[in-house]
């Protein structure tokens, strides 16, 4: 057998068996996850701000609470 490359021969050399292959570690896959500001996750997002917004004004009032019985 003859390898011919633009008009020349060139030189090889046979291989006996076909090396193993090597296994890899498969990666894991990052899942693409869109911002809060997203406009498919406004929805939520306003609903996660109202619920902040009320979790904190608890906290104040709670606060100024133990404030005035003190």
């Amino acid at each position: 057998m003859c390898i011919v490359y633009k008009g020349r021969r060139l030189r090889y050399k046979a291989i006996a068996t076909r090396p193993p292959k090597e296994k890899s570690e498969p990666k894991p896959r990052k899942i693409y996850r869109p911002p809060m500001e997203h406009p498919w996750k406004r929805p939520l997002y306003k609903r996660r701000l109202a619920k902040e917004k009320a979790l904190l004004q608890s906290k104040k009032d709670r606060e100024e609470l133990a404030l005035v019985k003190d």
